[in-house]
């Protein structure tokens, strides 16, 4: 197979519910359970967590999660710049979202993404990423795996997402 050498799998916004944090981790998990877990990237979760997502502490100290996802809580920008840009993909699980500002500049990084199939996300991101169902945590995992296993694909992405930027 043909894992990725270094970087991380990132997350970047607010943990609050609609982010859909424990479905992220949930897939998380089952990518490390899938059997190659040392190929792996670890998971970081950039952004400040927030009272709604207290349950979420719980989560993140299960032993799967121990060595493997990191919380930085709030990022500055050149601080955000360098994780983007030093990541593998950015997952963007949400089930709602405003405007999504960080798949754009996460393509702007060169780092590709992989997020929710909810509306305001194609709208604005058209055929530049890798869509999944952010309620089933197969469809999550799945994703991840196929952005990390392909890079004729990420670079694909990327192209259109450069393209789509400039627009």
């Amino acid at each position: 197979t043909n894992w990725p050498e270094h970087g991380h799998i990132l997350f970047v916004g607010s943990l609050t519910r609609r982010k859909n944090i424990g479905t992220l981790l949930d897939a998380y998990q089952a990518l490390l359970e899938s059997g190659e877990s040392s190929h792996i990237p670890p998971l970081v979760l950039a952004g400040p967590l927030t009272k709604q997502a207290g349950d979420l502490i719980e989560t993140l100290e299960r032993p799967v999660f121990q060595k493997r996802v990191r919380h930085t809580g709030y990022i500055d920008s050149s601080r955000l710049r360098q994780l983007y840009e030093e990541a593998s993909v950015l997952v963007l699980p949400s089930l709602h979202e405003g405007f999504g500002l960080p798949p754009i500049e996460s393509i702007n990084a060169g780092c590709p993404v992989v997020c929710s199939n909810i509306k305001v996300l194609r709208e604005i991101l058209g055929s530049s990423v890798l869509y999944f169902n952010p309620r089933k945590v197969l469809s999550i995992k799945k994703s991840m795996e196929e952005i990390l296993k392909e890079k004729g694909k990420s670079k694909k992405l990327l192209k259109i997402g450069f393209d789509r930027i400039k627009k």
